[in-house]
């Protein structure tokens, strides 16, 4: 007896021992650690929360708990946790940080600028006027955010977050390039940060730098566990998949879908994007059943009502589709691409099936509901079928340039010239082709062709475009050769009058503008334009025809710009200063109206803020119309 109470007392020990071992608390806390270090941070909160609740003083796992919170992007939990690190007595220095992105992830970015202010942050510089510029870039003020990166960078080059902050400024004001001079030095300066990388790619892509945004969201995506926020995460992968869904990659689509899937495994992205693949590989019965159960748990979730109508289609059911669609109105709006899709679905239903005009119409609906991988195999199949068909062929072209398929795209587009060198659609969709490859040059003689086969006005301008855009000699030689056939086209010729307004031929643009005012009196292009040239050369005409311009268009931002600008050229500089507030409210983008807004500041006798928007305008060596008139002011105010 006594020896097996012996064994039995030792096995308690050994019991405990093991338990202390598996699920002591610093155990625990190292293994949450480790897993917030891999993104796995409901694990983290599984054993932290194992500790602090328990020990709600463990000031150490409040904080982790804290962290895991704000990664999983649930504010209030996180706020909770806040609270409980407050109590098991964490610093305000300790919690500065978590506190700020508290208040961003709930939209209170005033209060948190407000806290700045204030000094009651608990920040200590730099961090503190980071977290003001950041404030101050939610709060939609990007030019005030942008001085502080700036100042933030030129005393610590090496702040990658100021940096990458700096670049979202630039993208809001409407500068890309500025924008990608700062991302291209925070990837090399800080080669392991994922966000870097993240807001890069985005970039890229934007900018229509496709292999480059592939490769940059690749190196993100190898880095994110365990930077990025959940949030932050999943948008990086459903971008990835999207991309490679729709460049027709199902393979690497499939490897996104099964990392999303390891973490959020019944997750309604991850059951909409098998559906996407089920729905790819022709799987589609399969696609629409799962997809009408997941449509029946997120009835808001309008990209699994949109993939279902499109499951529908390639399952040839019309009237079910159509009855989606009236469903999918009620959430994303009747003004939507997905409404747009009702007319293709319609001509789908009452078209022969394996026809041009059918296969053209499904594809059509495809593109509004965002899924070109199966417009383009819609295509593909029916132009089996159909061989000389030139619009199939056409489609399948356009569907390859718009998917980012650039030289697929181009390549086919060269093949059915040579076969068809004297149809002018096969030679549109070729310089098309050419265009979007930027083989400018070639596009301009392609269009050459197309202008002896068919004169007309749009081949004139393409022309114009592609001789324009290869920096060739007479690019505006096209559109007068077409205003000498139909001298009364007033498209066409208020296009000359920009054209050579822009190459800075300000007396041919004043012929042609005045032309076209003499047939049509309240064009508002033409007496803004116009304006703008009379305005430069001190004519007193140019307010006269900038204020017709605005009182015929006084919510267009670049009319605006022009009639306050030559308001305070004319000394009514008090006049002018709202209205150009207002143009730079609804364009932040624009150079111009920030250099007419700091002559505005100048005359007013606001020296420093305008040599601030002045510096803004000139920022990067932007093409700046008056640029020359633009340094002279800034000299003076250097004065």
């Amino acid at each position: 007896m006594k020896t097996i109470l012996r064994s039995t007392l030792l096995g308690a020990v050994l019991l405990l021992s093991a338990c202390n071992y598996l699920g002591g608390d610093q155990t625990r806390i190292k293994r949450a650690s480790e897993a917030l270090t891999k993104g796995d941070y409901n694990a983290a909160v599984i054993d932290l929360r194992a500790v602090t609740d328990k020990d709600p003083s463990n000031k150490q796992a409040q904080m982790l708990l804290l962290k895991a919170h704000l990664q999983r992007g649930d504010m209030e939990a996180a706020q909770a946790a806040y609270d409980s690190a407050a109590k098991a007595s964490a610093t305000p220095l300790e919690l500065a940080e978590a506190k700020a992105r508290l208040l961003a992830g709930r939209g209170k970015l005033q209060e948190l600028f407000d806290s700045i202010d204030a000094g009651s942050s608990g920040f200590e510089e730099p961090t503190r006027s980071l977290y003001r510029a950041h404030a101050l870039l939610g709060l939609g003020r990007p030019m005030d955010a942008l001085a502080l990166y700036d100042q933030l960078l030129a005393a610590h080059p090496d702040l990658t977050d100021a940096r990458l902050r700096a670049a979202e400024s630039h993208i809001q004001l409407g500068r890309p390039e500025l924008a990608l001079e700062q991302l291209q030095l925070a990837v090399k300066d800080a080669p392991q940060s994922a966000e870097s990388w993240t807001i890069y790619a985005g970039l890229l892509q934007s900018l229509g730098r496709l292999d480059e945004a592939r490769d940059a969201r690749e190196h993100a995506l190898a880095l994110a566990p365990g930077q990025l926020t959940y949030g932050q995460y999943v948008t990086l992968i459903s971008n990835a998949f999207m991309v490679a869904l729709q460049s027709g990659d199902t393979a690497a689509a499939a490897a996104l879908q099964k990392t999303l899937a390891a973490f959020s495994p019944r997750g309604a992205l991850t059951r909409l994007y098998a559906a996407e693949l089920e729905l790819a590989v022709g799987e589609t019965a399969k696609a629409v059943s799962d997809l009408t159960s997941l449509a029946a748990d997120v009835p808001e979730f309008a990209q699994v009502h949109s993939a279902l109508i499109a499951g529908l289609l390639e399952k040839e059911s019309y009237e079910l589709a159509l009855r989606q669609l009236d469903g999918l109105a009620k959430i994303s709006g009747t003004g939507s691409r997905v409404e747009a899709a009702r007319i293709p679905i319609k001509t789908a239903a009452e078209t022969p099936r394996d026809t041009p005009k059918h296969a053209i119409a499904v594809a059509s609906a495809h593109i509004y509901l965002s899924e070109p991988h199966l417009a383009r195999r819609v295509i593909a199949n029916v132009l089996n079928a159909n061989p000389d068909s030139i619009e199939l062929a056409a489609s399948g072209i356009g569907l390859d340039l718009q998917s980012g398929l650039r030289a697929r795209g181009l390549d086919k587009a060269r093949t059915l010239a040579a076969a068809k060198p004297q149809d002018t659609m096969v030679l549109g969709i070729f310089g098309e082709a050419l265009k979007v490859n930027n083989k400018h040059a070639e596009a301009a003689d392609v269009y050459e062709q197309s202008w002896l086969l068919k004169p007309n006005a749009q081949v004139a301008v393409e022309i114009s475009r592609a001789r324009r855009d290869a920096g060739l000699a007479d690019s505006t030689e096209p559109l007068r050769r077409w205003l000498q056939r139909e001298p009364r086209d007033p498209v066409i010729r208020l296009l000359l009058a920009d054209a050579e307004a822009t190459l800075g031929n300000s007396d041919k643009a004043i012929v042609e503008y005045e032309q076209v005012l003499k047939a049509a009196p309240n064009q508002t292009l033409a007496l803004n334009n116009l304006a703008v040239i009379y305005g430069e050369r001190g004519d007193a005409r140019g307010l006269i025809l900038a204020k017709r311009a605005w009182e015929g268009a006084p919510k267009a931002p670049l009319v605006i710009d022009t009639y306050a600008w030559l308001l305070a050229r004319s000394g009514d500089a008090a006049a002018a200063k709202p209205l150009l507030e207002q143009a730079i409210a609804m364009a932040p983008g624009v150079p111009e109206m920030r250099y007419h807004y700091a002559e505005v500041l100048a005359a007013t006798g606001d020296r420093a803020g305008a040599k601030r928007w002045l510096d803004e305008a000139l920022r990067g060596g932007v093409v700046l119309s008056g640029r020359d008139a633009a340094l002279k002011l800034r000299e003076s105010l250097m004065q």
